[in-house]
């Protein structure tokens, strides 16, 4: 058994309900730790992420092995592990082979422009293994890597503020570039 395994998905995937899903079945027999990363912007999370987890969430600034060892987990789950810091990474790599400890890595590989997160590249380069949570793209049935927010007339919003202005469209790497070209090539009309 790996004592690490990362699961990738784009943002409404379903990684927090697998992430939930994996807590309910492994802390039957074991102690398990759900360890949050919040966005250096966030200061809370919004009490959606909070009542989607199955108990009482850390929020550790930092992880480090001091902060590992007092936990005292057998498994440790991780959400948005793209916020998280390769010096962190590193730590984990550490903590879970020394101690024979599984860790469970759940995030995105890709920002809003398609571009693969640089922590994400490092996990990838430092072998741990992954799963690809597949969804369908919406517009042509291919595997999906990518979510876009669109608003009522069709278009691409890369920060979208108000969550009654836009829908989620998850999509396959051909529809999201006919997505984004369409976006670059209306930043150029004046």
């Amino acid at each position: 058994m790996d004592t690490l395994k990362l699961f990738i998905g784009a943002p409404s995937f379903g990684k927090t309900t697998l992430l939930c899903d994996c807590y309910e079945s492994l802390s039957k027999s074991k102690k398990c730790c759900i360890i949050y990363s919040p966005c250096e912007k966030e200061i809370e999370i919004s009490n959606e992420v909070y009542q989607m987890y199955p108990i009482q969430l850390e929020i550790p600034k930092i992880i480090t092995i001091e902060y590992l060892n007092s936990i005292h987990a057998e498994i440790i789950l991780i959400d948005e592990v793209q916020n998280r810091s390769k010096e962190e990474i590193n730590t984990l790599i550490r903590y879970a082979d020394k101690n024979n400890i599984q860790v469970l890595l759940f995030g995105t590989m890709f920002d809003v422009y398609g571009h693969i997160i640089p922590v994400m590249q490092y996990i990838l380069e430092s072998g741990i293994p992954f799963q690809l949570i597949k969804r369908k793209c919406c517009k042509c049935g291919c595997t999906a890597f990518n979510t876009l927010h669109i608003d009522k007339n069709n278009n691409v919003l890369l920060s979208p503020s108000n969550k009654d202005e836009y829908e989620i469209l998850i999509v396959c790497r051909k529809c999201y570039n006919k997505y984004m070209r369409k976006l670059k090539s209306e930043q150029f009309i004046i």
